[in-house]
């Protein structure tokens, strides 16, 4: 049962149920532009290039998995608990995407970047995802 989707970068896949994840690699400068103007929408992510392993997966959670959320100075929670902590439902849960780099979690779309990925001073390379519906 797991579903195990690789990410091209630059490129685009479709995750099923109509949505469709977006990919590029730019460099900081853009990235910084984009943000601006992003920077509300919880389905857009800039992550740093040289922090993550590729290629990038999505796929469902699985027992076990682990997540640094960006913002609580590289600790870690289950990704159990943080589903329960934003109160996102059982039922969405199961199917809910999560990118990953090699074995660890660094994007929950719709929520929160992990914090080895996060954009810093010294990043160079950006990474920059955008999962969105299709009509």
């Amino acid at each position: 049962g797991d579903h195990v989707v690789r990410v091209p970068v630059p490129g685009q896949v479709e995750l099923g149920g109509g949505w469709l994840l977006t990919s590029e690699r730019i460099k900081m400068s853009e990235a910084n532009q984009q943000r601006l103007k992003g920077c509300d929408d919880p389905w857009q992510v800039w992550m740093d290039a040289d922090a993550l392993e590729m290629p990038l997966r999505v796929r469902t959670r699985r027992a076990g998995d682990r997540f640094k959320p960006y913002g609580m100075n590289g600790r870690s929670t289950s990704l159990k608990e943080y589903y329960i902590n934003i109160k996102l439902s059982r039922r969405a849960r199961q199917g809910w995407p999560v990118v990953c780099s090699d074995v660890e979690t660094a994007w929950i779309p719709g929520y929160r970047v992990a914090h080895p990925y996060r954009l810093r001073v010294e990043t160079e390379e950006v990474i920059h995802l955008h999962l969105c519906r299709q009509v």
